[in-house]
């Protein structure tokens, strides 16, 4: 097993350059199946997450190619309607082939997806929006399957419980092969599905109304390939603007969105940070402060702080000088786990339910620490960013499901990372980092 070994202590400067946005990309890389063609994406993260759903989109047929930072898919063809279980259970975001398959195929089996261990987030609002659409439906266990009546896909209108991004963007990709008008009130409104309604309306979809609670499409669609490119990953962004906070640095971070980051901004301006953007040159500069200051947050759906930055800022917390408190009302099962693990590197943290009160401490050390998760694990490498001595991050498959390149960028800043071979002996005296190579001594 893998771990990545930090040295902390060292404020991170300079400049990076964020990558495209994974959250955008993995539902076009789905939508290019309603289309027969050849269909491109510029700007994709090489994450396993994407090349988990490639696998996804090759079993059912289709042509997936990556040319250095571009994606192909060629969906003109596709043999199969059965999502492969194995990649399936990876990757919760795999389910956003269901709703191209019954609009391209009229039908498709899968079974529940997997991804982040976050707490409950079921399918019901999926398949309760493709059944307002007609749509037949057998639950068995784990394995689920999809009919389309012989009348087609129709459409309804439908009011989501709350306002999930994943059922939001399914439906939308499966209402635009619907017969009829289909508004979902409720929607979501993060910048990645007004980025897919952005490419669906490139296919020939007629969709309005993206960007606010309530998307109206006019079906069915004559779908064409597409050629875009994806938007830059807000969440990466953030995360490096919360590693300049917490490692009192001064960063320059690029090709990133501001207007899509005003919560997280708000919130580091309220820990001391100085926060200014070039809007012209779509540039972010952090300056952290010498101790930050607590904050409380509660998380939000978009434009509200968001849940995946939450993390990020409990780590910022453990070393701010006084009390914070983070409320977390989308998933139940993301403050613990975390609080558990920074805890072993010295942070005062006590979680009651949906809240963490966060005691802010001088330092803190390095460790051992595991990651349960995607952010939860980007955090833990802040903490260990800003701690005394080394911290050991392991097991890595959650951070390469979303961060590109993530130890090279930090240590183009100035950070000691260097991915290795897990010690198993913690008998043996920990290491530390050669600043010269970053390789273990």
């Amino acid at each position: 097993m893998h771990c990545l070994m930090v040295e902390g202590g060292r404020s991170l400067t300079g400049q990076v350059e964020i990558s495209g946005s994974k959250n955008a990309s993995l539902p076009l890389m789905a939508a290019a199946l309603l289309a027969q063609g050849k269909s491109r994406l510029c700007a994709v993260p090489q994450l396993t997450d994407v090349q988990t759903l490639s696998h996804v989109l090759q079993a059912l047929g289709a042509g997936v190619e990556r040319r250095g930072n571009e994606l192909h898919v060629d969906a003109s063809c596709l043999t199969s309607t059965q999502t492969p279980a194995h990649y399936m259970r990876k990757m919760r975001a795999s389910v956003w082939v269901l709703g191209p398959l019954l609009v391209r195929c009229g039908h498709a089996q899968t079974v529940l997806p997997g991804g982040c261990d976050l707490g409950s987030r079921p399918l019901d609002l999926h398949l309760q929006g493709f059944e307002s659409m007609g749509v037949c439906i057998d639950e068995s266990g784990d394995n689920i399957t999809l009919r389309v009546p012989t009348r087609g896909l129709q459409g309804a209108k439908i009011s989501l419980r709350v306002p999930s991004v994943g059922a939001t963007m399914n439906l939308m990709m499966a209402a635009c092969g619907a017969h009829g008008p289909t508004c979902i009130d409720n929607a979501a409104s993060e910048p990645e599905v007004v980025h897919l309604a952005h490419c669906l309306r490139q296919m020939g979809a007629t969709i309005g109304g993206e960007g606010t609670r309530s998307i109206h499409i006019e079906g069915p669609s004559v779908f064409k390939p597409f050629h875009m490119d994806m938007i830059p990953d807000r969440i990466e962004a953030a995360t490096f603007m919360a590693a300049a906070a917490i490692t009192k640095g001064d960063m320059r971070i690029a090709h990133c969105p501001a207007k899509h980051l005003e919560a997280t901004t708000h919130v580091l301006q309220q820990m001391g940070c100085e926060i200014t953007q070039d809007d012209a040159h779509q540039m972010i500069h952090v300056k952290g402060p010498q101790r930050l200051q607590p904050v409380d947050v509660c998380t939000a759906v978009y434009p509200g702080f968001a849940t995946d930055v939450q993390p990020l800022v409990m780590a910022c917390a453990a070393v701010a000088e006084g009390v914070s408190t983070i409320q977390e009302t989308l998933y139940n099962n993301r403050l613990a786990p975390l609080a558990t693990q920074l805890r072993r590197m010295g942070a005062h943290i006590e979680v009651q339910g949906d809240k963490a009160v966060v005691h802010g401490q001088a330092q803190l050390q390095g460790d051992d620490v595991k990651g349960s998760n995607l952010r939860a694990s980007a955090a833990l490498v802040l903490a260990g960013l800003a701690a005394q001595g080394v911290t050991c991050l392991s097991p890595l498959n959650h951070l390469d499901r979303g961060y590109n390149d993530f130890e090279k960028k930090l240590a183009a800043l100035g950070a000691q990372v260097k991915r290795k071979v897990h010690q198993t002996d913690t008998q043996q005296p920990r290491a530390g980092l050669n600043p010269a190579t970053t390789e273990l001594i």
